[in-house]
């Protein structure tokens, strides 16, 4: 068979932007916005979680465990130590956790309505896509084995997927059969 090499380069250029493309997706799909009712049970998790750390780095007992050996110098030097975050995670929880989820809320309001699905949803058409995503590996794997029988050599991707990529031909002309009967 013989290729035509522009003909070739352009056939290999929309293969590598529809995997680029279809890559993207997956990488999408595979960490989705959490629904609305999530945001900001997730914003009191991480607020929490920056709390505690915080509380833990502070050592009280050096600032004088009782009211009459309190240290107002030592108390707001261990504070000074804490970033913004963690002294308001501290000092006003509930404040940061709104201002996180609404953050959190706006961002993914903005966010393309195909990556704000619930969790089946989402899990489904990561499937969905993780499967044209091989196909188009595949694809491309199998028109640079074609080319290089006929002496012309594609470079591959250094992103090409290792398990396309080392499959026998067999496996390879079986999953594109399969696909195209699909």
């Amino acid at each position: 068979m013989a290729f035509n090499i522009k003909a070739l380069g352009a056939q290999v250029d929309d293969l590598r932007g529809r995997i680029s493309a279809a890559s993207e997706v997956v990488a999408n799909l595979a960490d989705p916005f959490p629904p609305a009712s999530e945001i900001k049970a997730r914003a009191e998790i991480e607020v929490n979680a920056i709390r505690d750390e915080a509380l833990a780095r502070i050592n009280l007992g050096a600032c004088g465990a009782s009211h009459e050996n309190y240290r107002a110098g030592r108390a707001a030097e261990w504070l000074a130590r804490l970033s913004g975050a963690e002294l308001l995670a501290v000092m006003n929880p509930k404040s940061l956790v709104d201002l996180l989820a609404k953050e959190g809320e706006a961002e993914a309001s903005a966010a393309d309505p195909a990556f704000r699905l619930s969790a089946i949803e989402a899990k489904a058409a990561l499937a969905a896509k993780e499967v044209e995503l091989v196909m188009l590996e595949a694809t491309e794997e199998s028109l640079i084995r074609q080319s290089e029988a006929e002496g012309i050599n594609i470079q591959r991707r250094a992103s090409a997927m290792p398990a396309v990529v080392l499959a026998p031909d067999s496996e390879i002309e079986a999953f594109l059969a399969q696909g195209k009967a699909a």
